[in-house]
């Protein structure tokens, strides 16, 4: 049984991105989080519409355009002609660096707080 999704990170590239939307922004780092095992994210666009609240049509020009802007590729999955599976074309490493960036910065931060009653 997987785990229930409790939050999304998304990569600073994409973050950064002026020219991406946040719905662009949502919708690919849900694809990079479904992406990261071998066998791809092959969540159809119904599915990743009903997360982020998108028809499948809003989606599918999502999905092209971020294709286009090079941030995922896609193959057909071999059983199944119809099926795409899609991947992220960003590092994972990346990705694991900024989240124990962010990590380690909130920790600094939470550590130099004062949490007493005696400044209130």
């Amino acid at each position: 049984m997987s785990k229930p999704i409790t939050g999304l990170f998304v990569p600073k590239a994409i973050l950064l991105d002026g020219n991406l939307g946040s719905s662009q922004k949502l919708l690919f780092s849900e694809i990079h989080h479904l992406s990261g095992s071998e066998r791809g994210c092959y969540a159809g666009n119904n599915h990743l519409g009903e997360m982020i609240g998108l028809s499948s049509a809003q989606v599918s020009r999502i999905i092209s355009g971020l294709r286009r802007s090079g941030y995922i590729r896609w193959e057909l999955a071999e059983e199944e002609v119809t099926r795409r599976r899609m991947y992220s074309t960003l590092e994972r490493d990346d990705e694991d660096a900024e989240v124990n960036d962010v990590a380690r910065e909130y920790a600094d931060r939470e550590r130099d707080f004062d949490f007493s009653d005696e400044g209130v």
